[in-house]
Parts: C-alpha cells; structure tokens; sequence
C-alpha cells in the first residue's frame, strides 16, 4: 500500500465532503439507529454522533469487565485541566513553518463506556510516524500496542485539522441524552494543548476529522 497517495489530502477531503448526506435523510437514518441503540452519521453543519458509537459488534474484540476498565489519560488530563480552569486554547493557526502555522506534534483520540458494545480505546499519532495504542473493552486490539506508519499520514490529518478548523472548536459538547460513549481529542502545537470533549453532539466536521483518525488507525498503521 502506498500510504502517500492513500492519505493524500487531494484525495481524501473530496470523499470528506462525500460523507456528508442531505438533512432529511441524515436524520431519517439517525432515528433508526439511536432505535437500535447506537449511531453514526454527520450532519451539515449540526451536532451528530462520534464515530465510535457505530463500531460493529465483533464477537472477538474483548469484553472487559467495567470493573476492570480505567480512564484514559485523554480523559483525565481533560478532567484535571477544566477542573483547575486552566485554559488549553492553542495559539490562532497563523504563526509560522508548515503552510504559515507551527506543526502539529501529536494527535490523540479516546473512546469511552456506553451502555452498549462501545470500544474503549487510547490511541495517539506522531508526525514521525510512531503511534501507540492501549485497547480496553470492545476495542479492535487489547492491550498496550506500537505502530508504525508514514509520516504523510499525519501531515494529512495536521492539514485536515486546520482546513476543518479543529482548533477554533469549542472544549466541551454534551446532548441530553444518557449513557452514550464520549470521545476525547487531543491535538498539540508548539508545546500547547487543545482538548476536545464530545459526548455525541459535536459539530459535523468534528465528527468527520475522529472519523478519519479512525480510518488511519485500521488501515494505515502497521501494530505490534
């Protein structure tokens, strides 16, 4: 597989915009899965549900005792740092090298619990094409794993984080609805962090950037 032209942005933004279905429709199929329990779709421009809400159920993922499950680091950095007030805004994208904006030097995503089979996960991504990965309950893989994958996949996400404008996203999103799963995204820029709480509300576009950090996760990096 060459992963350049896999996660080349010319490529992949147009089937971004493929993604998003009309309002009618996108509802439609947003009702019958929340019926089933579960749901994964973007909307234009409103809130929808994260992509790990619609993971299928795979009789091999394990299935963790709750009792036995810890919070993320993604999540408990989150709760340490609203919970001091201590802001986590990252500086406006203007400041300089890669396409006149500092780089991105990390791109963490976190699954949570639902009431349902919901993968709870911890996965972060390099710009030197490292990656680690600890799987819990419903996860893809289990336990503590070290991936590799090309560079020009995390340059593709960095660039597709400010073309969706990621970091101007607010901290925190929460519907009125119970035990669903929250995902927890983590980008840091020149030593700062930006962290994102979604608890199945997030705006489309946020929706649509987890969905892709989850793509190159399954299909771009090679574990161990």
């Amino acid at each position: 597989m060459n992963l350049a032209q896999e996660s080349h942005p010319s490529r992949e933004v147009p089937l971004l915009a493929a993604l998003y279905p009309t309002s009618s429709i996108c509802v439609a199929v947003l009702l019958l899965l929340l019926l089933a329990g579960c749901a994964n779709t973007v909307q234009n421009d409103q809130p929808c549900v994260s992509p790990s809400v619609a993971k299928t159920r795979h009789s091999e993922r394990p299935n963790v005792p709750i009792s036995s499950i810890v919070p993320g680091a993604i999540e408990l950095e989150y709760r340490s740092s609203h919970l001091e007030e201590i802001s986590n805004s990252l500086p406006s994208p203007s400041a300089t090298t890669r396409g006149g904006r500092l780089p991105l030097s990390e791109i963490s995503l976190e699954g949570t619990l639902c009431l349902g089979e919901c993968p709870v996960y911890t996965v972060t991504l390099r710009p030197d094409g490292t990656a680690s990965y600890f799987g819990q309950s419903y996860a893809p893989r289990a336990g503590k794993h070290e991936g590799r994958f090309s560079p020009e996949a995390f340059a593709y996400l960095a660039d597709l984080a400010d073309e969706l404008g990621i970091l101007e996203l607010d901290d925190h999103y929460s519907a009125a609805v119970k035990d669903g799963p929250t995902v927890y995204l983590l980008l840091v820029r020149n030593g700062q962090r930006k962290l994102i709480k979604d608890y199945m509300s997030g705006p489309s576009r946020l929706s649509a950037f987890e969905h892709e950090i989850e793509r190159i996760v399954e299909i771009a990096i090679s574990w161990r």
